[in-house]
């Protein structure tokens, strides 16, 4: 009777300890999971801002392009009145 009493403790440990064990890796699944994830946001928002940055800068030389046309006219109207 004592020795199946002792066999059961030994049992309960082990599976205690498999419990703990298997807690154990799910936490640092969970923290994988958590700093993936983080990653993935992270060159989320880089890309979205590398994009709205490339619109930005696409308006910008298109305005400038606009601007040096602008002043070709200009220019082009001053020296017809010139004449």
């Amino acid at each position: 009777r004592q020795e199946e009493k002792e066999k059961e403790v030994r049992k309960l440990d082990i599976e205690d300890s498999q419990i703990r064990a298997e807690e154990a890796v799910m936490n640092q699944l969970r923290m994988r999971e958590l700093q993936i994830s983080d990653k993935i946001k992270k060159e989320a928002a880089i890309k979205e801002i590398q994009e709205t940055n490339m619109k930005i800068k696409e308006k910008e030389d298109e305005d400038t392009k606009q601007l040096i046309l602008a002043k070709q006219v200009h220019n082009l109207n001053s020296a017809t009145e010139r004449k």
